[in-house]
């Protein structure tokens, strides 16, 4: 029995409703616009779309647009009747990605060398979805950019004294490698930052 190989149009469908895309997301000019952007050999791992501000600028109601994530890099496209604004980017380039989850929608924050895209209005399942695979994408290649350079610099460092802690914690710590890390300054203002970690034999934390 032969079985037809679907088109590059019905497989971009097939992979957006896999990053857990709506019917409405489907039927955006963006997602229809998409196989003229995706490579033949590229294939879409997540992706969010909403009302969108590049930059810190207000989210105006007349911005809507779309983030891509391939396995390849990241897309961004906002498409209008004879007009499209597309911009492209590796995943290297990512600074950070934080994502508030409200009762109905989701707003997204994703920072980048180059531009800061902050999308609300976006559906919770995909905002988690993509959150995930911008993050695994990112830990992936900082241990395979950095991992020996990490490993020369602690070797450098005063080790401190181990600190006892149960197994349950050891397990969790292990388990995971971002974590948040929060200060306070002199007038009691906290400030959080995103940061990588690690773990040593020793239960030391990097």
């Amino acid at each position: 029995m032969n079985t037809q190989k679907p088109s590059k149009i019905e497989r971009i469908h097939q992979e957006l409703k896999a990053a857990f895309a709506t019917p409405y997301g489907l039927i955006k000019q963006e997602a229809r616009f998409l196989h003229n952007i995706v490579d033949d050999d590229e294939h879409i791992k997540a992706v969010i779309y909403g009302l969108y501000g590049e930059n810190g600028q207000s989210i105006q109601t007349s911005n809507s647009g779309m983030l891509v994530a391939t396995d390849k890099r990241l897309i961004f496209i906002d498409r209008k009747p004879m007009f499209s604004d597309v911009d492209e980017f590796g995943y290297g380039s990512i600074l950070g990605i934080n994502t508030n989850i409200a009762a109905i929608f989701a707003a997204v924050e994703l920072h980048t060398a180059k531009k800061e895209y902050h999308f609300r209005n976006v559906n919770k399942k995909c905002a988690r979805h993509f959150e995930k695979y911008i993050e695994s994408r990112v830990i992936e290649g900082k241990k395979d950019d950095k991992a020996p350079e990490v490993a020369a610099y602690i070797s450098k460092i005063r080790q401190p004294e181990s600190t006892p802690i149960s197994d349950e914690a050891v397990d969790f710590l292990r388990s995971h490698d971002v974590a948040v890390l929060s200060t306070m300054d002199k007038e009691g203002e906290i400030n959080a930052a995103t940061v990588y970690y690690m773990v040593d034999r020793d239960n030391r934390i990097y």
